[in-house]
């Protein structure tokens, strides 16, 4: 139920805004956009270290070798939970990760020969960065809806939306197709 989740976190957004809006009363126009701006990359947090771990991701399968494989598996995880820490202790004994990663089809036995120096296989690697594209893709969609609410923010309080906005994405091209969520138009 997509589409629940959506209006309800919506609903959790516009709160947070009014809110914003009443504390942006008195300032300049220069603390308005600073406060605005601040607080666009702190809901933004999430999206910046999914985008990151992407780029790893990315980065580490162009050039197939045991520690690329390595880098690619732990930038994988760090998108899976961008906020965790990703330790060599939690990634050898595996108990956490396990039931995650062979949830998602991922053969923790593979994981473990990865860590003992071998490679994954073309199919295997292939499978991360497909997986990987379609977790930045949500992430992505997520941001875009942000991106437009700070906008309309912006505009609303009479602001320079593109002093708000911080281009986070910067020349990435989208690995996900646009999103099937509507978002209900907010009020001016």
């Amino acid at each position: 139920d997509t589409q629940a989740r959506f209006e309800t976190s919506q609903a959790g957004i516009e709160q947070r805004h009014t809110e914003m809006i009443g504390a942006l009363k008195g300032k300049t126009e220069f603390q308005q956009t600073d406060t605005l701006r601040k607080e666009f990359l702190k809901e933004s947090q999430t999206f910046t270290e999914v985008r990151d771990s992407f780029n790893r991701v990315s980065a580490s399968a162009e050039k197939p070798s045991p520690a690329g494989d390595l880098s690619l598996i732990f930038a994988y995880m760090k998108m899976l939970d961008p906020r965790s820490v990703v330790r060599e202790s939690e990634f050898r004994v595996a108990e956490t990760a396990r039931p995650l990663l062979e949830k998602l089809g991922v053969s923790w036995d593979r994981v473990q020969s990865v860590w003992e120096g071998k490679k994954l296989t073309d199919n295997q690697r292939a499978d991360f960065v497909n997986r990987a594209k379609g977790l930045f893709g949500q992430q992505e969609q997520s941001h875009d809806l942000t991106v437009k609410e700070f906008r309309r923010l912006a505009v609303s309080s009479g602001l320079d939306p593109d002093k708000v906005v911080v281009d986070l994405k910067g020349g990435l091209e989208s690995p996900a197709p646009k999103p099937s969520i509507k978002p209900k138009p907010l009020p001016p």
